[in-house]
């Protein structure tokens, strides 16, 4: 294609040459043969010469337009495939990557690099480029008969929010199975849960609220953001992960339910999740149906863990929804409505109205003593 555009701008430069040459040659002829005739004088012939070289400049300037307009129709169509190669590029990274086992030996360089072990498999560190970090994670294949992988792949790789981690691939061939993930060096969030006291581990308490905002916006992009409606069901500081600059990314989706947004509950055959983190109803029916509202539980147990107890409810019904917690966390609209105390036998609410922003988050707190804990570094 190149070379074809290169032959005609060189043909179009060497007709346009040549039409110049021509006319300049009749112009001389003309001259010559009226200058035989009438005599011509020598300022006869300056005009005649002064003629020539405006219709050269004339023609010249039409060369000089030509070229720069042939310049920038080849320089924008340029443009264009680059941004539809970066456009190809970019829907590629999107869509999760199937490697092969070649392909992940490679990436882990024969597995040799561990960072860690649990009950549904092992995590090793790997490198798709020199610039790309990722975390392979080997499924146990002894445990499920495949729906956690289902689930991880079928939730995870089609959503995108920063703070949700993201799935860069897997591998899936018979019994074996790994999936692919950004690395975050930093780890879970489970290694930042330190006393207050603990100055050189402690983040402190602006950044701890950052990360539970942060939180609270990827469990509401899964409730209200996607097409369906997906249940976690397994939020816990272990599943948050942080990056160099601590932002927190939701992860481990094995345990996912997707539901059509107009379906408040779900229907469980067993209770999964991590233990002191599953909320009640999730073990018994007798604390009400299974929802989305068991996510917001679980993210309570979380806030309780960084020494808050915002949306920590035994009844689902008296959970507020994800988008009244970042509400509550960001101190954005109007005065919002205090939950009731947790674990409280009553099940009344508690009619107090609290006006929002930073500095009442912290006010949120309803059990004495993490209160009295919390209150001499606010």
């Amino acid at each position: 294609m190149q070379r074809l555009t290169l032959k005609l701008f060189c043909g179009f430069i060497e007709r346009a040459l040549e039409t110049i040459c021509a006319i300049n040659q009749t112009s001389f002829l003309l001259g010559s043969a009226t200058s035989g005739y009438h005599g011509r004088t020598k300022r006869h012939r300056l005009a005649g010469r002064t003629s020539r070289g405006i219709v050269d400049l004339m023609l010249l300037l039409l060369l000089v337009t030509a070229l720069v307009c042939l310049y920038r129709y080849y320089e924008m169509k340029g443009e264009d495939q680059a941004r539809i190669e970066k456009f190809l590029e970019d829907y590629r990274a999107m869509k999760p990557t199937r490697f092969t086992y070649a392909d992940i030996k490679r990436i882990t360089n024969g597995f040799s690099q561990s960072l860690g072990e649990g009950a549904h498999g092992a995590v090793f560190r790997g490198m798709l480029s020199r610039e790309i970090l990722v975390a392979v994670k080997i499924l146990n294949d002894t445990v499920g008969d495949g729906k956690d992988f289902i689930n991880a792949v079928g939730t995870i790789g089609k959503i995108h929010h920063i703070n949700i981690v993201r799935l860069l691939g897997f591998w899936a061939d018979g019994f074996h199975r790994a999936l692919v993930y950004d690395f975050f060096p930093m780890g879970s969030l489970q290694r930042f849960l330190v006393p207050p006291n603990n100055k050189e581990a402690f983040l402190g308490w602006e950044k701890l609220l950052q990360i539970a905002l942060g939180v609270a916006k990827a469990i509401e992009y899964l409730h209200l953001g996607c097409d369906h409606r997906i249940l976690h069901f397994d939020i816990n500081p272990h599943n948050v992960l942080l990056d160099d600059h601590l932002v927190p990314k939701v992860t481990d989706f094995r345990l996912a339910k997707l539901c059509p947004k107009n379906q408040s509950t779900v229907s469980m055959t067993a209770a999964k999740g991590t233990l002191g983190y599953i909320a009640p109803e999730v073990f018994s029916r007798d604390f009400g149906k299974v929802s989305y509202k068991s996510d917001i539980y679980s993210y309570g147990m979380l806030l309780l863990d960084m020494h808050w107890t915002l949306v920590l409810q035994w009844n689902p019904i008296d959970r507020p929804s994800m988008r009244t917690v970042v509400q509550m966390l960001e101190g954005d609209g109007n005065e919002l409505i205090a939950p009731p105390t947790p674990f409280d036998t009553s099940s009344s609410r508690t009619n107090v109205i609290i006006p929002t922003g930073r500095k009442n988050v912290f006010e949120l707190e309803v059990i004495p003593e993490i209160e009295e804990q919390i209150r001499p570094y606010l």
